[in-house]
């Protein structure tokens, strides 16, 4: 693994490393320390255990903690660029009521962002549509590779929105799927996963609707005012940047320059766009290595 090899170098021997996985079972913890690692932290990511875990390993240095210029967080401005202009103000962000959602704990995922928190809902909503009947046909075909895919995607997003009910009955899914259970007793599980998820799509489906009769700015995270606009190979440099650093910087980022992204992945956004809000970003970074000539965007 990437830590034995770090560990293999005295130079990193002391280096602090901080596991982030979707598994949360005591024998997955026990991997990551076996493999040269400090700690461990379990997706969804509450953000107090996270930064309990790297101030344990980590002391801050004078002069960090502060706020970044809007210009940093939509263009990743290098040190010592000018900023670019004050953050655009937001309308308030009133969360849906939905059967299952906890609003408390999926803002607090969402770093107490509203606007952040109301985007992860809508494309909750709009990504996990079609989820059952993708289940029941990778099933009907045998493929049950995929039908764990989607059953740990649907796991992993319901839990960051606050969705727990929907996220336990997708894991019970996902490890049934993975212990080789087959048949009947597969089929069964699908019964409460339906129950818990189709009412909460349904109310996040009503809701995502209203809200975009009103201002688009209600769904969605701040732009900067005055920010330069970025190219193509810009954008998709700098995402890349961050992805490959483990930065959670690469979901606001993708956030705020999802259309140039867009354009610039064509199909495989869906997928990049999925893992990285997931903070999946090693997945990010290989469905961005699937388009031609995003491997090493030119530099500007």
């Amino acid at each position: 693994t990437a830590t034995r090899q770090l560990r293999s170098n005295p130079r990193f021997a002391r280096l602090p490393i901080v596991a982030m996985t979707a598994n949360a079972m005591e024998a997955d913890r026990q991997r990551c320390f076996a493999a040269g690692m400090n700690d461990h932290v379990a997706k969804p990511i509450e953000p107090a255990a996270l930064w309990a875990a790297l101030t344990r390993w980590i002391r801050p240095r004078p002069g960090l903690g502060k706020a970044p210029s809007p210009a940093a967080v939509v263009g990743l401005e290098e040190p010592g660029a000018k900023p670019s202009g004050e953050a655009a103000p937001t309308l308030p962000v009133v969360p849906p009521v939905a059967p299952g959602l906890d609003t408390v704990l999926g803002l607090q995922r969402a770093l107490g962002k509203p606007g952040l928190y109301a985007e992860m809902l809508r494309r909750f909503a709009q990504g996990q549509a079609s989820v059952m009947g993708d289940v029941q046909q990778a099933l009907a075909i045998g493929d049950f590779v995929l039908a764990e895919r989607l059953a740990h995607t649907l796991r992993s997003v319901a839990a960051n929105i606050g969705a727990q009910g929907v996220a336990d009955q997708a894991q019970v899914l996902e490890q049934a799927l993975r212990s080789g259970q087959r048949g009947d007793s597969v089929t069964a599980l699908l019964v409460p996963l339906a129950t818990a998820l189709q009412p909460l799509l349904q109310a996040l489906q009503s809701w995502a609707q209203q809200a975009a009769a009103g201002p688009r700015a209600a769904l969605a995270a701040p732009a900067a005012a005055g920010a330069p606009a970025l190219s193509s190979a810009d954008a998709l440099q700098r995402l890349r940047r961050l992805l490959e650093h483990d930065d959670p910087a690469a979901t606001e980022f993708l956030q705020h320059n999802g259309p140039v992204l867009k354009s610039a992945l064509g199909p495989a956004f869906a997928q990049v766009e999925v893992h990285t809000l997931n903070f999946d970003f090693e997945q990010a970074l290989g469905a961005m290595a699937a388009v031609p000539g995003s491997e090493h965007p030119a530099a500007h």
